[in-house]
């Protein structure tokens, strides 16, 4: 502070490149996290909603609702207890699991991360469940928000705004309410990708990294990175190779990072894959013997699972035709990443989960979106919509219920 010869306080005159610079950012990010906030409450309000409903329909709903905590355990359920349990005792406890070391760390160590300043050096199980939840929370609406950004550089707000509402509204969103890490995954990823086309090379590896070490999917992404960063770069007739392959090793030392750590505490090199295959009976195997086993599990009869090896083997063809026209758009960096992640789950045991990681694949939204551009193909986006939400409604139901919903 200075003062006046009167002896007033009067407060230091602030740089006019810093008011510039912060008056720019907050009109960049406004309408972004104005509108991706709006977007995120409507439909956390909706399934939370949705949630309550449904437990208070069913006969055992006083016992749920007699523990303290029900309201954080409205969507955690199926591989929400591994990620808290690793969050709450590691890999390695005594009463610890091989197969959790198929879950990858990233979103346990943050849910311990913000728990440990809160509630001490030994939270209790409930808590952590309290902090995935937040984390969750917290991370998909940073999600939204970026998505916006992306697709509004690209397009304009109004595509902008279609997208995040098929991204916050989709058959899969609950996963981004869910103690899962999804929603962490996005948004390091998308942060990823918006440094990525702003040829920010070093910040684009870093976020990378922090994505490849919440899911395994975060490899895919890097290569998508890759193209997305030299495609930019060529274009200005910049150099490109160092750069490139630079901010791929640093995105990738998310994932060798874990990998190391494993070889360290089991001396197996393939840890992780030995984990996918002792619980979930993983496998990489030829394609079509993989669609074969996914349409046997899904006529079988009397499953339980039946309807959801349905929606895969759906998705798994609309991911194929998103694809294929993204080629046709020379969509370049989109067709490696979601084409990397198609081969990947299309060449496993079965398709299980596929229609759940489409959640991730954040161009599909942006393509639907896209088509609103166009007078003959706009009734795909509105279709699209209208069949997430309802496919949305019906998956939280029965996930809330400790119901398999892929």
């Amino acid at each position: 502070m200075t003062t006046t010869d009167a002896g007033t306080a009067v407060a230091p005159a602030r740089s006019p490149i810093a008011v510039s610079r912060g008056s720019r950012f907050v009109q960049r990010w406004r309408r972004p996290f104005l509108g991706a906030l709006v977007l995120w409450a409507v439909v956390r309000l909706v399934l939370v909603g949705l949630a309550v409903l449904v437990h208070r329909s069913v006969a055992t709903s006083s016992l749920f609702f007699a523990d303290n905590d029900w309201f954080f355990r409205l969507f955690h359920h199926w591989d929400s207890y591994f990620f808290t349990a690793i969050a709450h005792g590691g890999y390695f406890s005594a009463e610890a699991s091989s197969v959790w070391q198929a879950f990858f760390p990233g979103y346990s160590m943050v849910i311990r991360a913000i728990a440990t300043p809160v509630f001490g050096l030994h939270p209790t199980l409930a808590q952590l469940i309290a902090v995935s939840w937040f984390v969750t929370l917290v991370a998909s609406l940073i999600a939204a928000t970026i998505l916006w950004r992306i697709v509004a550089d690209r397009y304009d707000n109004r595509i902008a705004l279609a997208a995040t509402a098929l991204f916050m509204a989709g058959p899969y969103s609950h996963f981004l309410v869910a103690s899962y890490s999804e929603a962490l995954f996005l948004a390091f990823g998308l942060a990823a990708w918006l440094s990525a086309s702003r040829v920010r090379w070093v910040s684009a590896g870093l976020l990378a990294a922090l994505a490849s070490a919440s899911r395994a999917n975060g490899l895919f992404l890097i290569v998508g990175l890759m193209v997305l960063f030299a495609l930019f770069q060529r274009r200005e007739g910049k150099p490109f190779v160092w750069r490139t392959l630079v901010m791929g090793a640093i995105g990738a030392s998310g994932v060798l990072a874990y990998f190391v750590y494993l070889f360290v505490k089991t001396g197996d090199l393939l840890a992780w894959s030995h984990a996918q295959q002792a619980g979930w009976d993983r496998v990489t195997q030829w394609p079509w013997t993989t669609l074969y086993v996914t349409l046997r599990e899904a006529v079988a009869v009397n499953s339980p699972f039946s309807i959801q090896y349905v929606f895969d083997i759906l998705f798994a063809i609309g991911l194929l035709f998103a694809i294929v026209i993204m080629v046709r758009r020379k969509w370049w960096p989109e067709v490696v990443y979601l084409g990397l992640t198609a081969v990947s789950l299309m060449t496993s045991l079965n398709y299980v989960s596929l229609a759940r990681n489409t959640v991730t694949l954040f161009p599909i939204v942006i393509l639907l979106a896209s088509t609103l551009l166009s007078k003959r193909w706009k009734w795909v986006y509105w279709v699209a919509l209208v069949l997430g939400v309802l496919l949305m409604l019906y998956n939280a139901s029965m996930f809330t219920l400790g119901l398999w919903s892929d």
